[in-house]
């Protein structure tokens, strides 16, 4: 396995007087590896700029470069009719700006179930894999001990962080032995799902036979098992069109469907 680059370096945990200092590193993989790159041309394959022109005179000579740009809030008076008010982006680009302090995570602890109950993973932006620097052992310590903490004593460890300049909400995993800044959504952000109990009308005994068949089917986890198609796909059409030898009018096979089952007569098969 090759070196891990560090997205962030000098980052420090805090959790009450214990204090842990380490390099943060991505989950994710650069979307440089994992994501085509195209760019919008003209048809015959020449690049271009974006320009804008006003809504209300679209065919007239005032022509817009991204940067000369504005920013405004639109919004609809009494007679349901369009109101610009201009706000500015230096105006938003101060109050989108973090208040904290840089690299810095101050966590809270409560209940995991309750935080669980209120907030959900991230999928729009990055989480972290914490590594201490061990250049300090009593660094490492803190480190492990507030890793066994996370791991063991079903406490949620949360707080928002100023990450090089970008705020987010986290809460520590552990995963592989190590502690992630998992990003979460705030709790405003997340829809009022209701809590759904547990079922109530199922059968201990269905229950029993579903559970068998699951262990039956259990096999050893492939990750090369999992990828994802479209964007490997997409990565091919790249690589195609590099090379020259792409077939514009080619044309990929859509998936199959799975067809409807019988759920008893599937899970009583399971063990013929």
């Amino acid at each position: 396995m090759g070196k891990l680059n560090k997205y962030v370096g000098g980052f420090t945990l805090r959790l009450n007087a214990i204090t842990t200092v380490g390099s943060l590193i991505s989950v994710q993989e650069s979307k440089k590896k994992t994501k085509a790159s195209f760019v919008n041309v003209t048809p015959d394959g020449r690049r271009v700029e974006q320009r804008y022109v006003p809504v209300d005179n679209p065919d007239g000579d005032e022509i817009y470069f991204p940067y000369q740009l504005e920013k405004a809030t639109v919004t609809k008076d009494d007679d349901d009719n369009e109101v610009v008010t201009l706000v500015g982006k230096e105006n938003v680009a101060e109050a989108s700006a973090s208040q904290l302090p840089k690299n810095t995570l101050t966590l809270a602890v409560h209940d995991r179930e309750e935080v669980d109950a209120s907030v959900y993973h991230s999928g729009e932006a990055n989480s972290y894999v914490f590594v201490p620097d061990s250049d300090d052992p009593a660094n490492v310590q803190w480190y492990e001990l507030i890793r066994e903490l996370v791991a063991r004593s079903g406490k949620a460890f949360v707080g928002v962080a100023n990450v090089k300049g970008y705020e987010g909400f986290f809460q520590l995993r552990e995963w592989r032995g190590q502690i992630v800044l998992d990003r979460q959504l705030y709790p405003s952000d997340v829809k009022p799902h209701p809590v759904v109990g547990s079922v109530t009308d199922l059968k201990t005994s269905t229950y029993d036979k579903a559970l068998k068949a699951v262990e039956k089917m259990t096999i050893p986890f492939d990750a090369d098992a999992y990828v994802n198609d479209p964007i490997n796909r997409v990565k091919e059409l790249e690589a195609q069109a590099v090379a020259g030898t792409l077939d514009v009018d080619a044309v990929v096979a859509s998936g199959s469907k799975t067809a409807t089952i019988d759920m008893d007569a599937a899970l009583d098969a399971m063990f013929d």
